[in-house]
């Protein structure tokens, strides 16, 4: 391996390892070297694959990277990767995530049907609730799916996380799901393809939140204080209160009321719930913001490990798991965050060497603004 390495970098240092010889050399000038050196057809029939790691030089001028090698076993074949054996998991947390919706949905809009004396269109209203947020849920991961193949990345079907409401307790404001993880089977070679099979399904998934949230502002409930009891006003508002309240709502809730798509509010007369299409893009633009930050089992993790080390990748997830613990709505994703091992659904690439697109870069920035403009304010913020 010694004497091929040569013929494709400048060999600074090489050693034998337990693991496996490792080669230190200077950073060819062209990303193609390493790719190249990394397509050998001695490798490719052995399974062996290769990893560029970059390496701290003792000279300023000079970039150093480390070549590894390790093996990796063929993978499953594709009709093997989506048999129902295979994918038992993923459809018994499907079904459990769908019954968590819909028991969100009944809960919630149950509350205000009793408190208002409502008695037409409750079925409905769940379904509809129920039907967006599931759409919008299915079609983020059916992104995922389109560019794995797009991008030749092979990562499992999702695993999708239910969260129940449960009445009574903490999480009675619960989301009804934290959307879904999926797993990259093999190590991608670059950071690039990674970072938009990662990237693009939140974001597509937040657009359409947006437009669904719009849709549902033109049609709220509407309730006018005076033809209430005290004590139905005061459960209302409290009720009003604990529900999810984000930056981007508020901003979203500006431009409908300038644009005239939501109806006049006065909100010392009036009482205003969500439509369910509106309710399910709250929740859309919830999960797919949230997944925008650098949390370990986020899509947003993903992307963070693209761009640092694993050392800043586990503090920024920490960090990330305090500040979504803060709210009622997002408490037990928070608990989530810091137990599930890192280890168990990181992405790693072979070519940790690679440098990013710029425009990737800025990705990342207008990512992490919008993932802060998603994150529920903390009810004891709200006034």
């Amino acid at each position: 391996m010694l004497a091929l390495a040569k013929k494709h970098f400048k060999i600074y240092n090489a050693a034998r390892t337990p693991l496996g010889p490792e080669i230190i050399s200077l950073k060819p000038e062209k990303q193609k070297d390493l790719e190249l050196f990394e397509e050998n057809e001695l490798f490719m029939l052995n399974d062996i694959r290769v990893s560029f790691k970059k390496k701290k030089a003792p000279q300023k001028d000079i970039q150093l990277i480390k070549v590894e090698f390790f093996y990796w076993g063929k993978e499953l074949q594709i009709k093997k990767r989506f048999s129902l054996a295979t994918v038992k998991w993923q459809i018994i947390l499907l079904l459990l995530t769908e019954l968590s919706i819909f028991i969100n949905g009944f809960f919630y809009y149950r509350k205000i049907y009793r408190l208002f004396a409502l008695s037409h269109g409750f079925v409905q209203t769940i379904f509809l609730f129920s039907f967006c947020l599931n759409i919008k849920l299915i079609l983020h991961e059916v992104m995922h799916v389109l560019l794995q193949k797009k991008r030749a990345i092979k990562i499992t079907l999702p695993y999708f996380i239910p969260l129940p409401t449960m009445p009574g307790f903490l999480s009675f404001f619960m989301l009804g799901m934290a959307g879904g993880i999926v797993r990259v089977i093999e190590p991608a070679r670059k950071k690039q393809p990674l970072f938009d099979v990662f990237f693009f399904p939140p974001f597509f998934g937040l657009i359409l939140s947006i437009g669904a949230y719009l849709l549902g502002s033109a049609f709220p409930f509407l309730f006018t204080q005076t033809t209430f009891p005290q004590e139905v006003i005061e459960e209302a508002i409290k009720l009003s209160k604990f529900n999810p309240l984000i930056f981007l709502q508020r901003l979203l809730d500006s431009f409908a009321k300038l644009t005239a798509i939501s109806p006049p509010f006065d909100y010392t007369t009036q009482l205003k719930f969500l439509h369910p299409v509106a309710q399910a893009g709250l929740i859309g633009m919830i999960i797919n913001g949230l997944n925008f930050l650098p949390g370990a089992i986020l899509d947003g993790g993903q992307l963070t490990r693209c761009m640092v080390n694993d050392k800043w990748s586990k503090i920024l997830s920490f960090l990330t798991a305090v500040i979504i613990m803060l709210n009622y709505t997002t408490w037990a994703l928070g608990i989530l965050l810091l137990f599930i091992p890192l280890s168990r659904f990181r992405s790693p690439t072979t070519n940790e060497a690679e440098i990013m697109h710029w425009s990737r870069y800025l990705l990342y920035g207008i990512m992490l603004i919008v993932g802060g403009f998603c994150v529920p304010i903390p009810a004891f913020l709200i006034k």
